[in-house]
Formats: structure tokens, sequence, C-alpha cells
């Protein structure tokens, strides 16, 4: 489960569709619940699963980048311009 710990920034006066951004950074492991959020931007995570996310009007609904072994799953993209973009995994030697 994501602790504070992760959570960066969450964006402060700034929403997508009155909902609030969040950012993960370094997250491992899990499932987090994204429902909530009018945007996800995760990065450099591992192995987590982002779960029940509806957006609305958001250009990207979820951003994650150099992230592995990840999934977003039960997510609805609506008007959205791409739904969700994924950047450069992260590659461990």
């Amino acid at each position: 489960m994501a602790t504070r710990d992760n959570l960066v920034a969450s964006a402060d006066n700034n929403t997508v569709g009155g909902r609030p951004i969040v950012f993960l950074v370094g997250y491992v492991g899990g499932t987090y619940d994204i429902s909530s959020y009018g945007q996800v931007v995760a990065v450099s995570c591992v192995s987590f699963d982002l779960i029940g996310g509806m957006f609305h009007n958001a250009a990207f609904g979820v951003l994650m980048a150099l992230c592995n072994d990840s999934q977003v799953l039960d997510s609805t993209f609506d008007s959205s311009e791409r739904g969700s973009r994924c950047t450069r995994p992260l590659t461990v030697p």
C-alpha cells in the first residue's frame, strides 16, 4: 500500500476534472486505488497495480515513466486525448 513517503506532491490547488493530481515516485509493490484522482503520474515505480481510475477530459489520465512490471487495471478513460502513456521502462541489470 502506498504511504505518504511515496506521495512526492499532491499538486495543491491544481486539479483535473475537479479532482487532485497525485505524483508517485519510487513506489514498489502492491496496489494503489486511484479512483479519487483526476490524473496520476508515476515515476520510477516497480511491480505495482493502479486500480479503479475514472478519467474524463484528461489529456493523460495516467502517466508512467521509468516504471517496470506495473499495470493499470479496471479503469476508464472518457473523452481523454490518449488515456494513458508509458515511457521508457526501467531496466535493472
